[in-house]
């Protein structure tokens, strides 16, 4: 058994117009080809798949995200228990969770509209400190995270990939897409790389 951490319900891009946030994006079917294959590879031969990867939980009974029925008003509310960015802890997670630039998976309102409650909510990340401390957001920037920038956070999401592949979690394949879009990923700022024949200043 496998929670994929952060993913919503729906894997949808369009945004609905009825729901107050901006649909998750995590692209969660990364995870489940690789899972086929593993099921595959269990059936035909015998390979043991991955060990289960969950979500550790906890009792949230004052949740407004999930209330309880009415016919159970006193039911037990358990919720995934989050870092400090609001993602959750444990599962099964994808390189946009161990390097993260948004918060994922929170579920979208309004909660009477089932196709915002499944399409869960993307939250990204200051750009700046500046940005960060203007809006009161207390998680810390992408300049803050990874002052490296875009070249610390594409190698750290191939450091990702590269334990996932390894854990079969993850197709190789599948992993150089998401080395390849991490180095594009337009929240930071392009820089372009230096030849290593470059010089700097005078001869």
């Amino acid at each position: 058994m496998y929670d994929i951490t952060g993913a919503a319900h729906l894997n949808i891009r369009q945004q609905n117009k009825a729901c107050r946030e901006p649909h998750g994006q995590l692209d969660w079917p990364a995870a489940l080809r690789a899972q086929l294959i593993a099921l595959d590879e269990w059936v035909r031969q015998g390979i043991v798949p991955p060990d289960s990867q969950l979500m550790p939980l906890q009792a949230r009974p004052d949740s407004t995200a999930l209330p309880a029925p009415s016919y159970l008003p006193q039911a037990t509310i358990m919720l995934p228990k989050l870092d400090a960015d609001g993602n959750a802890l444990g599962g099964l997670r994808l390189p946009d969770i161990e390097v993260p630039i948004a918060t994922y998976g929170n579920l979208n309102a309004p909660l009477t509209h089932t196709e915002c409650m499944l399409a869960g909510t993307y939250r990204p990340f200051a750009k700046t400190s500046a940005e960060r401390q203007a809006t009161g957001d207390t998680r810390p920037s992408l300049q803050e995270r990874y002052p490296g920038g875009i070249n610390e956070y594409t190698s750290r999401v191939r450091v990702a990939v590269k334990n996932l592949v390894a854990k079969r979690l993850l197709l190789e394949e599948d992993g150089i897409i998401i080395v390849h879009a991490a180095a594009e990923n337009p929240s930071f700022e392009q820089t372009p790389p230096r030849s290593r024949w470059s010089t700097v200043g005078p001869r």
